[in-house]
């Protein structure tokens, strides 16, 4: 009698880690803990995939709306300016 064999079985798990994170109280405390590196890395995608879409001149506007608006929050959130 064979002796008997072995069997494996291969299977993928894909582990999923979920991690609550605490809300922003204001927008003082938002910009005060935004990561800069990947606020530029979301609007370089957002602008390539216009400017790809739509034309590099859309992706211009696009880009100069976006930095002109994060700019008049950031002053206006800081106090930096008044309107």
């Amino acid at each position: 009698e064979a002796p008997p064999v072995a069997r494996f079985l291969r299977q993928r798990r894909r582990r999923i880690c979920t991690q609550q994170a605490r809300v922003a109280s204001g927008p003082k405390e938002l910009f005060a803990t935004a990561d800069g590196d990947v606020v530029i890395s979301l609007l370089a995608h957002k602008i390539c995939r216009a400017a790809a879409e739509e034309g590099l001149g859309e992706g211009r506007l696009l880009l100069s709306d976006w930095l002109v608006i994060l700019t008049s929050h950031y002053n206006h959130e800081m106090g930096l300016a008044s309107f």
